[in-house]
């Protein structure tokens, strides 16, 4: 007989219905409407929201949507909370809602992969993914199964990386940090976003640009600050990345059900449904306080960075945030310093001056160099350790040699100027019966020994040839402390006396930590005073003693006592062998 209905096929066991077929719900079905829009909020009880985003075209990521949004329907309809970011509040809905979908669906997976003679889903999907390379045609079940598989599209590569200019702007613009997170949230917190790693130096060209547009106009920023600029700014963004991943971690491994309870009257199978039980025990389901619970803590994790003591990392955010929530960055810092000096240096109001009988061309070359060391090493040099002026001793000064042409020795020039004729025996030549009193060339010099000036035993003699009178004194640092000091300041030269072991003792060490009291001991010497330095000055760190940069007010400290005393530094070593040979003139 031939029949109307043809039978069907053994497929080896009971397959489940794999998604949802809103036609089959009832009455109650026919409220609802499939909306897509970026928020998440509902604008009356009748929409399905789902969220507005580019992905991959496929179906089963449209299927997934409206599956989640039917289970977030289903779960949350008639609960209430209370936030003050609904938008926030609505995608943490939708997370919990595709945790349970999502379970479900494994679920489903296991149960058509088991009936089907398979161990797990994975070795179902690596049959039909064989197949789909073999070019052999799937059927309807194993195309459902599959979607089963899959999780939620990605927000595309190019709407990421204008989400991220976007939040950069809005970073750069002073809005706060939170703020900006929430825009975050609210973009990719219902899923994730496209990998961009490969674009990162685009990323950092676009901070770049916009960190140009905060600075002021005219005003040099180093490269050093633009760079930690630039990294605070990443860094910020990788804390939202960081952010939602731990609001969606905690959502994946929260538990869905209650306690235990046992229910004799609990009727089960086991896994092939070869054997049945009676009795066993159960979970209860979350109540309806323990899911609003769960939602109130992904909320929060989701509405704040900065304030939220839930997110492990969110003590990372002190150097990158400000106490107003906007962020923190180093060029803020920089200009305020550089707006500070300006001031202290406004109050002084002093320049340094070089000796007049320096060449104009000498003079341009030394005050360029100068300048630039200046700025270098005292104005940009930016980190902010915790170095202090390290402590000199002064060694005591035992020379072992006499300059012969010294200051103190007075030359005697004849001149027919006077008050008491001394040489009457020229009354009938030249008439230059009076004696005037002359001095050699002086000054005072102080020698950076450390290991960036290399001076040397000839530099310093050929300097005392052309300045006899001069007095010469050198400083180097220790490393570590010795005696209770920090370093040592050994005179050279002093009242037409000369150590000439002392260069061979000053180079024993080799660090600078001592340059501040070298200073000091220039600044009581007669002018002109020559620094021999690179003005990279180093202290000490206060705990430990050992060589350390110096803190930005000691840097800024040396500054203002070179221009307070007119300490003139020079780092060219055969700059100062020429300013020796004019001052001798």
């Amino acid at each position: 007989m031939n029949s109307l209905f043809r039978k069907k096929a053994n497929v080896g066991g009971y397959v489940p219905p794999t998604l949802v077929n809103l036609a089959l719900r009832g009455n109650k079905v026919m409220k609802f409407f499939v909306v897509r829009r970026k928020n998440l909020v509902p604008t009356n009880r009748n929409e399905l929201v789902i969220p507005l985003y580019d992905y991959k075209d496929s179906d089963w990521n449209e299927q997934l949507l409206v599956k989640i949004a039917i289970k977030k329907m289903k779960i949350f309809r008639g609960m209430k909370f209370r936030s003050k970011y609904p938008e926030i509040l609505h995608i943490a809905q939708f997370i919990y809602a595709n945790r349970i979908v999502q379970k479900q669906n494994m679920d489903l997976a296991r149960s058509i992969s088991r009936s089907l003679g398979y161990e797990s889903p994975h070795e179902y999907e690596l049959a039909i993914e064989k197949k789909m390379d073999d070019n052999i045609p799937i059927d309807k079940n194993e195309r459902k199964f599959m979607s089963l598989r899959h999780a939620l599209a990605p927000v595309d590569f190019s709407t990421t990386v204008s989400l991220h200019e976007s939040i950069v702007r809005d970073i750069l613009n002073n809005v706060d940090i939170d703020t900006c997170y929430r825009k975050y949230v609210v973009a990719t917190g219902f899923t994730d976003t496209a990998n961009t790693s490969g674009s990162r130096d685009n990323l950092e060209r676009y901070i770049r640009q916009r960190l140009s547009n905060r600075y002021p106009v005219g005003t040099r920023i180093p490269e050093t600050i633009i760079k930690k600029d630039v990294e605070h700014v990443l860094s910020i963004l990788s804390q939202f990345k960081d952010g939602v991943y731990y609001a969606k971690r905690y959502a994946n491994y929260m538990k869905l059900d209650g306690g235990m309870y046992y229910d004799k009257d609990y009727v089960h199978s086991n896994w092939d449904n070869t054997e049945t039980y009676t009795g066993g025990y159960r979970f209860k389901k979350l109540s309806t306080s323990q899911i609003r619970r769960r939602i109130n803590k992904i909320t929060s994790m989701l509405s704040s960075l900065v304030n939220n003591s839930d997110y492990w990392q969110s003590w990372r955010l002190d150097s990158l945030v400000l106490d107003d929530g906007t962020i923190a960055l180093n060029s803020d810092e920089y200009l305020e310093e550089l707006a500070k000096y300006d001031t202290i240096a406004d109050e002084y109001d002093e320049t340094l001056t070089l000796p007049d009988n320096i060449s104009d061309e000498l003079a341009e070359r030394i005050m360029e160099d100068a300048d630039k060391q200046f700025q270098r090493h005292l104005v940009d040099y930016w980190s902010n350790p915790s170095g202090v002026h390290g402590k000199a001793i002064i060694k005591r000064f035992t020379p072992t040699n006499t300059i012969h042409k010294a200051v103190r020795e007075i030359a005697k020039r004849n001149s027919d100027r006077g008050v008491v004729p001394k040489n009457m025996y020229r009354m009938t030549t030249d008439k230059k019966v009076f004696t005037n009193k002359s001095t050699v060339a002086g000054g005072s010099m102080l020698v950076d020994f450390s290991g960036s000036m290399g001076f040397n035993d000839d530099d310093v003699r050929e300097i005392i040839d052309d300045l006899p009178a001069a007095n010469i004194a050198g400083y180097v640092g220790y490393h570590d402390k010795i005696d209770g000091y920090d370093g040592m300041i050994k005179i050279i030269a002093l009242d037409g006396r000369i150590d000439t072991n002392a260069i061979e003792e000053l180079g024993y060490y080799g660090a600078n930590s001592v340059d501040f009291d070298g200073l000091k001991w220039l600044a009581q010497q007669p002018e002109p005073r020559i620094w021999i330095s690179d003005q990279q000055v180093v202290g000490v760190d206060a705990e430990t003693g050992h060589a350390s940069n110096l803190n930005k007010e000691a840097r800024n400290e040396i500054a203002r006592f070179m221009k307070r005393n007119n300490i003139i530094p020079i780092r060219v070593v055969e700059d100062v062998k020429k300013v020796a040979k004019q001052l001798a003139k």
